[in-house]
């Protein structure tokens, strides 16, 4: 990280940039397709954990996506529709927190290695393999020009345009579980699976997104916001 303005400062001016990435219309797709790249990925990693074989996920212009799996038992599946939320969040706090800790290379490699799994076993669409290799094109450059500023800063704004849109997916979820329980994504699916309301588990995905988001919050500006 370059010394031109203080730490914290720079910090949420990255936030910034990212939200404004996300928000603006040409290309907050794009920048909104690596949440749902770690959200369907994380549907795919438990369903291999749990059924041991691979999935086929799906990315789209719409930054909607999907996990297809071999369905395998009401516990399972529960399990792995679990998994999309938490695991993108957590995919943001270990990035963040390797980062903050000077960690650069643990960063650069585990996203550069989770790129290349996904592209491998799991991407199965055309646009999947656009939005992965493009992505993957840019994490590349960094490594080119060898410049570690630069490399810094574009995981540091992956990692939080990986958080924002994280926090808001869930927020929508929950709006959506609770005016629309037919239509809400995992909530739905988990709901058909368990019988818990639609809305229980969109309190379960918000409440696990801004948990994450304030430990970042922690992390990064030392603020224990966290009640436990």
């Amino acid at each position: 990280m370059l010394d031109f303005a203080p730490r914290e400062y720079q910090y949420a001016g990255m936030f910034i940039l990212a939200l404004l990435m996300l928000r603006i219309p040409a290309i907050g797709p794009y920048f909104r397709g690596l949440n749902t790249m770690f959200h369907e990925s994380g549907h795919a990693f438990f369903a291999l954990l749990l059924t041991g074989k691979f999935s086929k996920v799906d990315l789209h212009a719409d930054t909607s996506g999907s996990c297809k799996y071999t369905i395998s038992g009401w516990l399972r599946d529960s399990l792995i529709n679990l998994g999309g939320y938490p695991f993108g969040t957590a995919a943001a706090v270990t990035m963040f927190y390797f980062l903050h800790k000077g960690n650069t290379d643990y960063v650069f490699y585990g996203l550069a290695g989770w790129l290349i799994l996904n592209l491998l076993f799991w991407i199965r669409n055309r646009f999947g393999w656009f939005w992965i290799l493009t992505y993957g094109a840019m994490l590349a450059g960094c490594y080119y020009l060898q410049n570690e500023a630069l490399t810094y800063y574009f995981l540091f704004f992956s990692a939080a345009l990986n958080l924002m849109e994280a926090v808001y997916s869930s927020l929508v979820i929950l709006w959506l579980s609770v005016d629309e329980p037919g239509h809400a994504g995992d909530t739905t699916n988990l709901r058909q699976i368990t019988y818990v309301p639609a809305v229980v588990w969109g309190l379960l995905f918000a409440t696990s997104t801004l948990y994450g988001a304030g430990w970042v919050v922690q992390i990064l500006f030392g603020w224990n916001i966290l009640p436990f």
